[in-house]
């Protein structure tokens, strides 16, 4: 396969794991709550979000890559 550029990899991101997708646009417009949600208590709306963060950079990472 061949590797696809940032866009293209946002956009399959979009498409095929929207709840990602969406922690990254909100780190785009903000990115200081990445470091909120890594201090939230675990279990919590923001530690889930931190997680799916991890989540979403490693899906970009391997589509950028791929």
């Amino acid at each position: 396969m061949t590797a696809h550029t940032p866009e293209e990899a946002m956009e399959r991101l979009r498409k095929n794991f929207y709840e990602l997708w969406k922690v990254l646009m909100e780190v785009r417009a903000d990115p200081s709550v990445v470091h909120e949600w890594r201090r939230a208590p675990k279990g919590s709306l923001e530690w889930r979000k931190a997680r799916q963060h991890e989540q979403a950079l490693m899906v970009f990472e391997v589509s950028i890559n791929e």
